[in-house]
Protein backbone atom coordinates (compact mmCIF):
# COMPACT_ATOMS: atom_id res chain seq x y z
CA UNK A 1 0.00 0.00 0.00
CA UNK A 2 1.32 3.17 -1.13
CA UNK A 3 1.41 6.31 1.39
CA UNK A 4 -0.81 9.01 0.23
CA UNK A 5 0.83 12.38 0.06
CA UNK A 6 -1.01 15.74 -1.35
CA UNK A 7 0.48 17.96 -3.83
CA UNK A 8 -1.36 21.56 -2.21
CA UNK A 9 1.44 23.91 -4.02
CA UNK A 10 4.51 24.33 -6.16
CA UNK A 11 6.12 26.90 -7.61
CA UNK A 12 7.05 27.76 -11.16
CA UNK A 13 9.38 25.46 -13.16
CA UNK A 14 13.40 26.55 -12.89
CA UNK A 15 15.68 27.00 -15.08
CA UNK A 16 18.66 25.00 -15.56
CA UNK A 17 20.15 24.17 -12.19
CA UNK A 18 17.66 25.47 -10.56
CA UNK A 19 15.30 23.03 -8.84
CA UNK A 20 11.23 23.76 -8.58
CA UNK A 21 9.83 24.18 -5.49
CA UNK A 22 6.68 22.17 -4.03
CA UNK A 23 4.21 22.30 -0.93
CA UNK A 24 2.80 18.91 0.34
CA UNK A 25 0.26 18.14 2.73
CA UNK A 26 -0.41 14.83 5.19
CA UNK A 27 -2.65 13.60 8.31
CA UNK A 28 -0.70 12.83 11.19
CA UNK A 29 -1.62 9.61 11.51
CA UNK A 30 -0.44 8.39 7.83
CA UNK A 31 2.49 10.19 9.04
CA UNK A 32 3.08 8.41 11.63
CA UNK A 33 1.92 5.01 10.39
CA UNK A 34 5.07 4.95 7.63
CA UNK A 35 8.48 5.88 8.78
CA UNK A 36 9.89 6.27 5.21
CA UNK A 37 7.68 9.39 4.37
CA UNK A 38 9.99 10.96 7.20
CA UNK A 39 12.93 10.61 5.33
CA UNK A 40 14.79 13.59 4.40
CA UNK A 41 14.35 15.32 0.98
CA UNK A 42 16.86 17.82 -0.58
CA UNK A 43 15.91 20.61 -2.46
CA UNK A 44 12.66 23.07 -2.01
CA UNK A 45 10.28 21.37 -0.54
CA UNK A 46 8.05 21.26 2.76
CA UNK A 47 5.18 18.97 4.18
CA UNK A 48 2.27 20.61 6.23
CA UNK A 49 1.20 17.64 8.87
CA UNK A 50 -2.61 18.01 9.73
CA UNK A 51 -2.65 17.33 13.32
CA UNK A 52 -6.26 16.32 14.83
CA UNK A 53 -5.75 17.16 18.36
CA UNK A 54 -2.73 19.34 20.27
CA UNK A 55 -1.30 15.85 21.80
CA UNK A 56 -1.15 14.31 18.02
CA UNK A 57 0.44 17.66 17.13
CA UNK A 58 2.82 16.72 20.43
CA UNK A 59 3.32 13.26 19.05
CA UNK A 60 4.35 14.17 15.99
CA UNK A 61 7.26 16.74 17.33
CA UNK A 62 8.59 13.88 19.60
CA UNK A 63 8.91 11.64 16.72
CA UNK A 64 10.63 13.25 14.04
CA UNK A 65 14.46 13.29 13.50
CA UNK A 66 16.64 15.45 13.37
CA UNK A 67 17.23 17.34 9.59
CA UNK A 68 19.75 19.37 8.22
CA UNK A 69 17.92 22.37 7.81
Amino acid sequence: CKTTVDLIGQGAAGGLYQAQAHLFAIDAATLLSDHEIQDEVFGPSSVVVRCASVDQMRDVIERLEGQLT
